[in-house]
């Protein structure tokens, strides 16, 4: 349950740049072995995960690029990177969907 709410509340995260995240389950099982060697139990799971996104959720915002992360046991074990599909177009659509900016709205007013 905790990986679960963890794993979730990090997806939410990166959702909101537009990024997928994914945890391969052998991951998964990488950050339960972690947080059993660490001797931290089920509250230090996100403590695990996080270390491990960590520089990730500083990189994702500034490349829009980004459109999908693959976290796998080499990134908990080993501090390997994770997979990073990137898509010149993700940029692109991002930049359209987050103007901020309302179309003007044209009056069939006379100016006076």
């Amino acid at each position: 349950m905790w990986i679960w709410n963890s794993r979730r509340s990090l997806w939410r995260l990166l959702s909101f740049d537009d990024v997928e995240l994914v945890f391969a389950p052998e991951a998964l099982e990488a950050v339960a072995d972690k947080a059993i060697e660490r001797n931290i139990g089920a509250r230090g799971l996100r403590a695990v995960m996080e270390g491990v996104l960590t520089q990730l959720m500083y990189d994702i915002p500034s490349d829009h690029t980004i459109e999908k992360v693959t976290i796998t046991a080499d990134c908990v074990k080993n501090g390997a990177q994770p997979e990073i599909i990137r898509d010149p177009e993700h940029a692109v659509r991002r930049a359209k969907l987050k103007t901020g900016k309302q179309p003007e709205k044209k009056s069939s007013a006379p100016a006076s």
